[in-house]
């Protein structure tokens, strides 16, 4: 999670984006900052390049965006975690999504560490 959290990401979007865990869970990580108050939406500073594959309609990236972007962690982990995200490895999704608690609870304990 970490990378998608501090580094510029590349989203490579397809209509079947949303639907997957890995995408959706990078996408919405790209969205957001590092803070005191945990990991918070920062609209002013976007770290992903969205590109839409094929011949996606231009409005799925601002679909993308909207998505993802103005839920707080507690509520993307529940919409993640949700059985229309699919993912190869049911494991995943728990262990990503605990641990993704844990570092918004220790970005809050520690100052938002990865915060410019």
């Amino acid at each position: 999670a970490l990378p998608f959290l501090c580094a510029g990401c590349l989203l490579l979007v397809d209509s079947g984006f949303n639907t997957r865990f890995w995408t959706s869970f990078e996408a919405y990580l790209s969205m957001q900052d590092a803070t005191t108050d945990g990991i918070v939406c920062n609209p002013s500073r976007p770290r992903c390049a969205i590109k839409l594959l094929r011949d996606e309609p231009a409005f799925m990236e601002s679909l993308l965006v909207e998505s993802w972007r103005v839920y707080a962690c507690r509520q993307a982990c529940e919409e993640l975690s949700g059985a229309f995200v699919g993912v190869t490895w049911a494991a995943d999704k728990q262990v990503q999504l605990t641990r993704l608690m844990r570092y918004n609870e220790w970005f809050r304990a520690n100052g938002g560490a990865l915060s410019p």
